[in-house]
């Protein structure tokens, strides 16, 4: 059973208390008013102990999940609509636009890996991640996304409604996926059926200098772990379901309803 459901079939059970305390007749020799106190002292530790484990259980339950939509966060968007399908490698403010057949020799091959679309104004992205052996990590179409179950091959993974992290068994970051009003940001490693693979990463620098673009070439001989892919989220991810590391922390979301209500 869900844990949502699971909670609310609780709370109901709960709120049953309020007419057997008033109606029940060994128990009219209490006052109305300390039936009201004990009411509201019992509702308030229910909570208490209820918000935390509930919480507890639904983080659990989302980092479990093997597939979701990625879902542009409308709040964080003004008026214009995104005429333009375009991909940025991390936060290098380097941006690729799809519709232009001219692209840097280092992009050249970038389309075989990643497809993008953009309908009316939402951009709509396809891609599918493999280990070097070929094993399929995580495969994403039109923003639906699906990931292995398979612990040998995916080690751990953390999402939003905007965002996807994926990290493979070696507990490397493989794919990052963030959907912007007007861009999809990526990095990622994509291999082929010859073993043949390429890493695109930004390139961070010193704060003397403005960070790039980097294209690790890959074999099954050669993996290099750097430049790494810097990961967006905390882990794991059924204790930080959703957490990214350059957020705040705030009371609201140790709230269980506030949670489950958040909406792209």
């Amino acid at each position: 059973m869900p844990i949502i459901a699971k909670w609310i079939i609780w709370s109901l059970c709960a709120l049953l208390l309020t007419p057997i305390i008033f109606h029940y007749k060994p128990c009219n020799w209490v006052s109305t008013k300390l039936k009201t106190i004990f009411l509201v002292s019992a509702y308030i530790l229910f909570w208490l102990i209820f918000n935390n484990i509930a919480l507890d259980e639904w983080m659990k339950e989302k980092a479990e999940q093997t597939s979701g939509i990625l879902l542009i966060n409308r709040s964080t968007c003004n008026k214009s609509i995104a005429k333009e399908a375009k991909l940025e490698i991390g936060k290098s403010r380097i941006n690729l636009i799809y519709n232009n057949s001219l692209l840097p020799p280092m992009f050249d091959k970038i389309d075989s890996y990643i497809k993008l679309k953009n309908v009316n104004g939402d951009i709509f992205l396809t891609t599918d991640v493999h280990d070097k052996t070929g094993a399929l990590i995580v495969n994403i179409i039109d923003n639906h996304w699906t990931v292995s179950d398979s612990q040998a091959v995916l080690w751990e993974k953390n999402f939003t409604n905007d965002s996807l992290e994926i990290k493979d068994k070696r507990g490397h970051i493989v794919l990052q996926v963030e959907l912007l009003c007007n861009r999809v940001r990526i990095q990622g490693e994509w291999w082929d059926e010859y073993g043949n693979g390429v890493r695109y990463v930004q390139q961070h620098f010193n704060s003397s200098r403005k960070g790039g673009v980097a294209m690790v070439k890959l074999d099954k001989d050669n993996h290099p772990k750097e430049p790494h892919i810097k990961p967006i989220f905390k882990y794991p991810s059924n204790k930080y379901f959703g957490k990214k590391i350059d957020s705040s922390d705030t009371v609201f979301e140790r709230i269980f309803l506030l949670r489950i209500l958040e909406k792209p």
